[in-house]
Order: structure tokens, then C-alpha cells, then sequence
């Protein structure tokens, strides 16, 4: 009897296991107000065990674990996890979650409520950057976030655009000296990293930070106010971008697998004759527009020797180079966390190839986090990140060559002919050639954090981050008439030590509501650059291709852009700091922020050496007040807050107190002698300027008011910011008179001020309960450029540019680096529209009389009055390059487990200047012959008396040339703003069901189109894909659209 009923007890006991185990339960799901809510995913703790309620809220769940818990999420709705109760029907109500508002930011050494913050910080998670096709994550940013604007000047794969934060403050003497806009300071997993000192000694012209995987960023937070970058002092005026890696979460180990791979379209080509039938179409249209006598002594060979090998081929350049290219991507990442540990390992594989053949980059990129708690109080974490750039770029190149060979920025003749030998070099293709680009980084850091307490924790972060640059470069005799073959291999260092020590503490004063956080840091910091190479002609054996024997006279010293080629350099600079920061809150409603930094840099003289950079910000939640409570239901949350502080900026020059020399130079300047009696001459080096001992740190003063508000439940987020920056004391070479020995003198004379407004709008358009969800964000930045001092009384300075041969001028109280042209008022129609000289009755004249106005010339303003036009005098400001409106509008519908995403962003009120115009008229009329048959009649340009024409009359070889052509008319200038639509990105992801049968936790199919329409009002082909100084010249590399199908599984 004993036994059977003990027998009944173990199965009473085994149906309630079975019971438990396997019990069905329901429920609905609800908002704060009672709403239902279709959609939201219902899982059972531990498990891949889940459903999504009905559009009535209702969910229905077979349990299968024993957590007794169940998590529930919802987009716009904070996640909640519920225990388990014997009751079979529960309801569940879920807060909404102003998420802008309620996540934390990172501010410079600390994590902090974004409630609580009193600076300017835009902030982008890295899920909305993943799985887009791009090298490197900076691209991406483009109209993500206010005042920051990111432009791509080119497609080609693997380069670095430009990146600003709240409008340029660069400016130079010179505009192909130094890169031409100020970039941010770049904080990756606790590591400073300057691009400008990364990109100084690179050789390979690789953007420094494409070796980061963007789909291992967590999020990036962009510091833009003085509260926020004065914690980084002399690094911190340009702004700030602080990027966190992802690392392990609690739970079970995740594995996911993730890839896309697509097609990168070919430019479209533009129309133009070949062959036989560019010959007859050029040889008409010159024998209608030039005279007989013209015609017997103009007309080219290239034209007339239809029998010469050389001259009757029938090539398509746009074909030969552009090609439509392959793109691929694979991610793997292991990832958990518990209790003791944390850990993430991640891979990845990134291979672009380019829209012109032999171009490219590939990314190989290893990348391991881990944390470990040793005991309660001290825990360890480490981080070890080794990537490899490889970048094409195409055809072994001299230095300053372009990868396509353009004349004056137009395609060549299809009639010259190519060899077999020529095609191959010209793609990349010529087994003989090459020009290898390879960028090795290694990045490492140990963090130890020991809290003393609860409330006091110190902290060390020691960091190295190297950067390996090589690029070697053949060129075979076989290219050269002369048999001449060229070679040149260098390699460049940087190398970044960084050691962070904080100690932080945490307290309520006086009683709980007023909480108190006080940082003490210090930070030791030395950057060194190194650089190493050769290139020089030689008559060797092309089969050797390396540097081995050179010619003296063929020794390449410097490259087209005034880069080292021959020769080795090293420099170094350290850098000591100490700095504070004070938070202050009562009950979250009253803000206070204090910091205090000061950095010794070796960079400048013993008397100017240390920089103090303070900076205070407050704010008030008034949403907090008990005022607000009649309208909280429609204003949940409301902020206002304002800063002021100073930050400052590092000279690029890491010597700038000390004169430098030239060595080997025997008999002094522009002499090959390297010996002076028997020794090695050392002479000063007058070119680079005198040194100046009291140059002193270049300092931004910023002020800024912002506004944070979340109405009607969080559907509604609104962000503003007022800002003004005025940067003083930059750095400015000074020309000094020949009398001196010196050519220059660098001084701190020139002051430029960035004013502007900047709005996020977020909103979430339909109700909760909807099944069809739509999210949009638009982002809206006006910035206005103004330079306030000048040296020399503030007299205007004029900028060229070698390169181009474009002109700007700087004016006290206008933007930096307008356009400086002769002042173009359209075509003189008829010989009646041009004026006289009243004094002499002759026409007017341009080019200092020695050309006379005729009809279809241009009509150039003489601006001094003296009816003649072509001097310094004429020339006026003719348009502004800076933009002066940025910004993203971004959309993204979800229906189910549909999602589409329609990601715009925009450039306005920029100027630019058509020098692909330019060129392409003044080789219409100069080089008719040689370059690519464009029909001149389908240009506007003057034909006949009468016409009404954009251009001055196209005739090859006239006598009528007087240099209208050259790039110093506003008749090139035009608008710069478009409006491009950049990402349609379509997404379906599985739902709970079908990934348990599957044994996954996640499984994601996706699409992109990147770059898929563009609206602009220029007639260059893309008006994005102009310099840094607002010129297209038709040589760059063109963006393409991308087409992407991808998975992302997660295990």
C-alpha cells in the first residue's frame, strides 16, 4: 500500500514538472493609456521561445523553460520583464520610452543620462549605420547628425572625404598647402586620435579610419560645444567624435554571421563620336567655322594623316577605364557575458572594387574586447584590434599622375591608337607594373577600473595604436621611349602611446535630491611619425622592381603635391595634461557642469608651452516643475540648457619653435653639390620661415543654448542649438621682404568665427496600436563662415592654387576661401551691347588692350573703371564654397516584419565652380583635335549676332582667343545645392516561430541601393563630388550606385 502510493505521489510530481514545463498562458498587451498594441514581442526568458500579439494585443504562449519570466518589447516602448504567476491570463502594460532622451551619452571620459546633460552632443547608434556598403564608417554619418557635415569628394573606394563639425575654421596662405578643412578630433575606444597627425607621413593616401569594421561600432557620440570638448583641451575646437566598439551582453553566447554582396554600377558615359566618325564630324564642323587660309595651316596631322598606324584607331576611353565592379562583405562575431566575464570577438572581410578598372580596397580586420571582474572590487579589460588595408589604384603611377590620363580634364581622341601594351598599363592590368598601397594598424589597450568604494573609482586606460604604410611603385622601360623604367618604395610610421588615469566620485550632498560627480584625470600622451623612401628613374633590367641603381638626375625628391619621395623624416611630440569636471543635479531638475583642462604640448616654445581651457554649462528640465504637470500630457519632457567655454587646437608643425636646415647642399639653394670641402654642408633652411618663439596656442571661445523637448508620449522629439564659435589666434605664414634672408614668418594673426542654428526633428507619424509603423528624422543645420582678423591691417589676402589654378581671396568679415574671379554678366549679343571708351571712342578691350571686344565675347565687368579688363583690379568675390545649409531627412516604414527605409541627405546655399566646363571649352578651342568629340554646338554657347548664350563663342584654333576659357570667369560659377537620395534600404526579419523551429535568434534578409537618385540645379554631372574648396574638374573618380543583397543570422 506504501509503495502504491508513493508510486501516485512521483507521478503527481512528474505531470506537475510536465505541466509546469509546458503550461499555456495568454494575455494582451497594452499602452500607459489602455491602447492596445499589435506587434510587440512576447519571449520567454532563456528561451528562443516567443510570440508577437495580434492586431487586437493579444498573445497566446506555450512556456518551455523554467524561468518563469517573460520579457516584452516593442519599438518607442521601454522593454519589461514580468514574473510568472500560476495565472493563465495576464495584462501587461508597457511605458513608452522617449529614447533620445533616456539613453546615455559618453561626454569625455564618462557615461552620462542624456536627461542629465548640459552640452550639445548628437549621438548615432551603430545600428544605423550596419550592413551599409561603405569602407568606412565616417561616410556613413553624412546627414545623421546636426552640424555635422561629411562630404564625399569621391567614389573611389578606400578614401578619405571631409568631415566638419560645425563649419571649417582652416585657413591657409596657400590652398594646395595643407588640406584645406578642419577635422575633429577622433576618440576610438578611449584613444585620441588626430587625422591630420595620422594622414601627415601617410604615403599610401588611405583614409586612417577604414580599417575599423563599422559593423563593430556600438554608437558614436559627436561632442560639439565647448561643455562637452573642453574636457580634450588643445585637441577639442574642431569638436569631438568619441566611438564605442561593441562588447559582450549578458546571457547566452551569440554568434552572428552576417554578409552582403552587390554590384557597383558604371558611371554613365557621356556621348561623343569615335573612330572614322569622329574624323569626318570634326574635319565639317572646322572646315564650316574656319577660313581657307586657317584650314591650310591649322588643321592637325591627327585630323588629316587618316593612314598614320598611330592615328586611325578607335578608342572608347570611357570604356577602356570604367567597368561596372563587384562588392562583398562578411562579418563573424562570437559574443557573452556573465557575472565574472565579457567577451567579443569579431572578423571581418570588406572588398570594393572600383568603378575604374584596377581599383580598389579590400579590409581585413580582427578584433577581440574582453573584461574580467577579479574580485568585487577590481576588474580588467583589454582590447586588440589588427586590420589590413589593401588599396588599387590601378595602373603603376609617377607621382602626381592621375589614374585615368585626362588632357585638361577631358578624354583623349578615340583616334589615337593604343597597343595592346598601353591598354593593359592603362587599367591596371600590365603584369610588368604596379602600385601597391598597404596600410597594417594594430591597436591595443588595457583598462583597469578599482573602486574604493561605492561612490570613489579609479581608473587607467594605457593604449598604442600603430600604423604601418608602404606603397611601392614600378614603372617598366618598356612604358618609356627612352627605356627608362621608374621605381620608388617607401614606407611611413605613425604611432599614437596614450596613458589615461581617472579617479571619480559619486555622492548625494546633504540629502538624496542633490547628487554630486567629481572626475580628476590625467593624461600623458606622444605621437610619432616616421617616414622612409625613394623613387627615381633608372636604365635597368625591367625584370628587377625595386630600387636598386638610379640615374642622379631622374631622383624624384618631392611628388606634384609637395610630399617627401625621396629622403626619411621623423618627428615626435608629447603632450601633458591634468583636467577636472564638476556635476552637479538637484533631483534631475537644476544642472551644473564644470571642467577645467590644462596641456603642455612640446610643440611650442618654453614660454607658450601650457594651454588652459575651462568651461561651464548648466540646464533646467522644466518638464520637471510642478507648473508643467496641466500640460505633462503633451509635453513629457522639456529641457533647456546653455554653455560656454574655451577649447583649443594643436599646430600640425610639431617643431614650431626651432628654425630648420638643409643638409648636402654644398653650394647653398638649388644646387645638386652635397659636400663643401670635403664635408656635408649644412645650410638654414630660408624657404620654411623663421621660428618665432611666442607662438602660442590657437583658441576657440564658444558659446551655445540648446533646447530638449518630447511631446504627445514621446511620438514628437525636438532638438535645437544656437551656437557661436569664434576661433582666434590661428596660425598664418606672413611674407616677409627678401631683405630679410626669410620668405615667411608664422604667426597668430588671423581669427575666424562659425555662427549657426541646428534642429532634430523626430517623430513617430502613426498611433501605436497601428500595424503600419512610420518613423521619420530630419536633421537641419545652418552654419555662416565669417573670417574677423587678418595680419597686415586686415588686408585681403589672395589664395591660389597651384593644382588648379583657381584663385580665392580672405576679406575680414567674409567666408573663408571665396572664389576671386573676373565678374561675367553673360555674351555680348550684339556689337551695339559692347561699350566705348568715351576718352578715346574704341571699344573696350581686354587683356591690357590686346584684345578688342567683339560680339560673343564675354561680357566681363570692369570693375576700376579703366575700359580695360584683365587686371587684379577687375577681379571680384564671386561665390561662396562653404555650405551653407546640411542636413538628412531619413523615413523608415514598418508593416509586420517589413521595414523600409528611405535615407535623403542635402547640401544648400553652396557655390561651386565648373572648371570641367572650363577646361572642356578651352580644349575645344585650343586642342580641338586631340581631346574627345563633343559636339560645340550643344554647349550654350554664342553662335550668331543675337544669340542669348551662357558661354563666349567655341571656334577651334581662332584668332579670337584671349584666355576666355581659363578658370578665372563667374561664368563657371554655379549653384552648388542638391539633394540626393542616398539609402533604400528594405529589410524582412523572421519572426519568433519560425526561429525557434530554426534554432535561431535572429535571421534578417535584406537590400541596398545605395545612391539612388540625385536632384541638383549645377550641370556638372555630381555636385557632391566637388573638392574641399567647391571646384569639379571632371578628373576625380565618380560616387556610383551600389546595389547590396545581405543576411544577417544570429545563433
Amino acid at each position: 500500500m506504501h509503495k502504491k502510493l508513493l508510486l501516485l505521489a512521483l507521478m503527481g510530481l512528474l505531470c506537475l514538472q510536465v505541466w509546469a514545463q509546458e503550461r499555456k498562458i495568454s494575455g494582451t498587451v497594452k499602452d500607459d493609456k489602455g491602447v492596445v498594441l499589435p506587434g510587440v514581442s512576447v519571449k520567454e526568458v532563456g528561451t528562443n521561445n516567443g510570440a508577437a500579439t495580434t492586431p487586437d494585443g493579444k498573445f497566446t504562449l506555450t512556456l518551455r523553460g523554467n524561468s518563469g519570466k517573460l520579457s516584452i518589447s516593442y519599438i518607442g516602448f521601454e522593454t519589461q520583464t514580468i514574473v510568472l504567476t500560476g495565472n493563465t491570463s495576464y495584462t501587461i502594460s508597457l511605458k513608452p520610452d522617449a529614447k533620445s532622451l533616456k539613453d546615455v551619452v559618453v561626454i569625455g571620459y564618462q557615461e552620462v543620462k542624456r536627461k542629465t546633460v548640459t552640452a550639445a552632443v548628437s549621438s548615432v547608434k551603430g545600428k544605423e549605420i550596419e550592413n551599409l556598403p561603405s569602407p568606412s564608417f565616417d561616410q556613413l554619418l553624412q546627414g545623421r547628425a546636426a552640424g555635422l557635415n561629411v562630404q564625399n569628394f569621391t567614389g573611389e573606394p578606400g578614401v578619405r572625404g571631409s568631415f566638419v563639425v560645425r563649419g571649417n575654421t582652416s585657413i591657409s596662405r596657400n590652398a594646395s598647402a595643407a588640406r584645406t578643412l578642419s577635422s575633429p578630433l577622433f576618440v576610438i575606444d578611449d584613444i585620441p586620435i588626430s587625422m591630420d597627425d595620422a594622414a601627415a607621413f601617410d604615403n599610401t593616401g588611405t583614409n586612417y579610419i577604414a580599417g575599423i569594421n563599422p559593423n563593430d561600432i556600438e554608437s558614436i557620440d559627436i561632442l560639439k560645444d565647448a561643455s562637452a570638448a573642453a574636457i580634450y583641451g588643445s585637441r577639442g575646437a574642431n569638436g569631438v567624435v568619441i566611438v564605442k566598439t561593441k562588447r559582450g551582453k549578458p546571457g547566452k553566447p551569440q554568434v552572428n554571421v552576417s554578409a552582403y554582396t552587390g554590384l557597383v554600377q558604371q558611371p554613365n558615359f557621356e556621348k561623343v563620336y569615335g573612330g572614322a566618325e569622329e574624323r569626318q564630324f570634326k574635319m565639317n564642323f572646322l572646315q564650316k567655322n574656319l577660313s581657307y587660309d586657317q584650314l591650310a595651316i591649322r588643321i592637325p596631322m591627327l585630323l588629316t594623316d587618316s593612314l598614320n598606324p598611330a592615328f586611325n584607331g578607335a578608342t572608347d576611353w570611357q570604356d577602356l577605364f570604367y567597368q561596372k565592379a563587384l562588392i562583398q562583405n562578411y562579418d563573424l562575431s562570437v559574443a557573452g557575458a556573465n557575472d565574472m566575464t565579457n567577451y567579443r570577438i569579431s572578423g571581418n572581410y570588406y572588398n570594393e572594387e572600383g568603378t575604374i578598372k584596377g581599383t580598389g580596397f579590400k579590409r581585413y580586420t580582427v578584433s577581440a574586447a574582453m573584461g574580467v571582474k577579479l574580485s568585487t572590487k577590481l576588474n580588467v579589460s583589454s582590447l586588440f584590434r589588427l586590420s589590413r588595408g589593401d588599396r588599387s589604384r590601378g595602373r603603376g603611377t609617377a607621382p602626381g599622375e592621375d589614374v585615368i590620363p585626362l588632357a585638361g580634364g577631358q578624354y583623349r581622341s578615340s583616334l589615337f591608337n593604343l597597343s595592346d601594351l598601353d591598354k593593359k598599363n592603362f587599367v591596371g592590368d600590365f603584369a610588368d607594373g604596379k602600385d601597391k598601397n598597404i596600410n597594417d594598424d594594430i591597436t591595443a589597450s588595457v583598462t583597469l577600473n578599482y573602486d574604493f568604494s561605492k561612490k570613489l573609482r579609479f581608473a587607467s586606460t594605457g593604449s598604442i595604436q600603430s600604423s604601418v604604410n608602404s606603397r611601392d611603385i614600378f614603372r617598366p622601360g618598356a612604358l618609356n621611349v627612352a627605356g627608362l623604367s621608374y621605381a620608388q618604395s617607401s614606407k611611413s610610421r605613425y604611432e599614437n602611446v596614450n596613458l589615461d588615469n581617472t579617479l571619480s566620485y559619486t555622492t548625494n550632498i546633504v540629502n538624496n535630491d542633490h547628487h554630486l560627480n567629481v572626475l580628476l584625470g590625467n593624461t600623458i600622451n606622444n605621437v610619432k611619425n616616421e617616414y622612409t623612401g625613394i623613387g627615381a628613374g633608372a636604365l635597368s633590367n625591367d625584370n628587377v622592381k625595386v630600387v636598386q641603381g638610379f640615374v642622379p638626375n631622374y631622383l624624384t625628391f618631392y611628388d606634384a603635391g609637395g610630399n617627401l619621395v625621396s629622403g626619411s623624416n621623423y618627428q615626435s611630440a608629447g603632450l601633458l595634461s591634468f583636467f577636472s569636471r564638476v556635476n552637479y543635479d538637484y533631483k534631475e531638475k537644476y544642472l551644473l557642469s564644470l571642467a577645467y583642462r590644462a596641456d603642455a604640448s612640446s610643440r611650442f616654445g618654453k614660454d607658450s608651452r601650457w594651454g588652459y581651457f575651462p568651461s561651464v554649462s548648466a540646464g533646467w528640465n522644466i518638464s520637471e516643475e510642478p507648473f508643467m504637470a496641466p500640460v505633462k500630457k503633451w509635453v513629457e519632457y522639456l529641457k533647456i540648457r546653455g554653455s560656454f567655454g574655451v577649447t583649443g587646437s594643436l599646430p600640425t608643425d610639431y617643431y614650431l619653435p626651432f628654425n630648420t636646415y638643409s643638409i648636402n647642399q654644398g653650394t647653398y639653394g638649388g644646387s645638386n653639390g652635397g659636400t663643401y670641402n670635403g664635408v656635408n654642408a649644412v645650410t638654414p633652411n630660408f624657404s620654411d620661415g623663421v621660428a618665432q618663439n611666442g607662438l602660442t596656442w590657437e583658441q576657440a571661445l564658444q558659446s551655445n543654448i540648446g533646447i530638449d523637448a518630447s511631446f504627445f508620449s514621446g511620438r514628437l522629439n525636438v532638438t535645437a542649438d544656437a551656437f557661436n564659435r569664434g576661433t582666434s589666434r590661428k596660425l598664418f605664414d606672413l611674407m616677409l621682404p627678401a631683405t630679410t634672408g626669410y620668405n615667411k614668418v608664422n604667426t597668430n594673426a588671423v581669427d575666424v568665427r562659425n555662427t549657426g542654428v541646428e534642429f532634430t526633428v523626430q517623430g513617430r507619424i502613426m498611433p501605436a496600436n497601428s500595424k503600419f509603423q512610420w518613423n521619420s528624422t530630419l536633421i537641419l543645420s545652418f552654419i555662416k563662415n565669417q573670417i574677423v582678423a587678418l595680419p597686415n591691417g586686415n588686408r585681403d589676402l589672395v589664395v591660389p592654387d597651384d593644382n588648379t589654378g583657381m584663385t580665392y581671396i580672405l576679406t575680414k568679415g567674409r567666408a573663408i576661401n571665396e572664389f576671386y574671379l573676373m565678374q561675367s554678366k553673360g555674351v555680348y549679343s550684339t556689337a551695339k551691347d559692347i561699350p566705348f571708351n568715351p576718352y578715346t571712342g574704341e571699344k573696350l578691350t581686354y587683356w591690357n588692350g590686346n584684345h578688342t571686344v567683339q560680339p560673343g565675347d564675354f561680357i566681363w565687368v570692369d570693375q576700376n573703371g579703366d575700359y580695360d579688363v584683365w587686371d587684379w583690379n577687375d577681379k571680384v568675390r564671386a561665390g561662396n564654397p562653404n555650405p551653407g545649409c546640411t542636413g538628412g531627412f531619413t523615413n523608415t516604414f514598418m508593416y509586420g516584419p517589413w521595414s523600409l527605409q528611405v535615407y535623403m541627405t542635402f547640401t544648400l546655399k553652396r557655390d561651386i565652380y565648373n572648371k570641367y566646363m572650363s577646361d572642356r571649352l578651352e580644349a575645344l578651342t585650343n586642342r580641338y583635335a586631340d581631346v574627345a568629340a563633343i559636339d560645340p554646338a550643344s554647349i550654350d554657347s554664342w553662335h550668331k549676332e543675337g544669340d542669348q548664350s551662357k558661354y563666349a563663342q567655341v571656334i577651334p584654333y581662332s584668332q579670337n582667343y584671349y584666355y576666355q576659357f581659363l578658370p578665372f570667369s563667374s561664368a563657371f560659377v554655379e549653384n552648388g545645392s542638391y539633394a540626393r537620395i542616398k539609402y533604400l534600404n528594405l529589410s524582412y526579419t523572421v519572426g519568433p516561430k519560425l526561429l525557434q523551429r530554426a534554432k535561431l535568434s535572429k535571421l534578417q534578409i535584406y537590400g541596398v541601393i545605395d545612391n539612388v537618385k540625385m536632384f541638383q540645379k549645377s550641370s556638372v554631372p555630381d555636385a557632391e563630388a566637388v573638392d574641399e574648396k567647391g571646384t569639379y574638374t571632371g578628373g576625380g573618380y565618380p560616387i556610383p550606385r551600389k546595389f547590396t543583397l545581405g543576411v544577417n543570422v544570429g545563433f
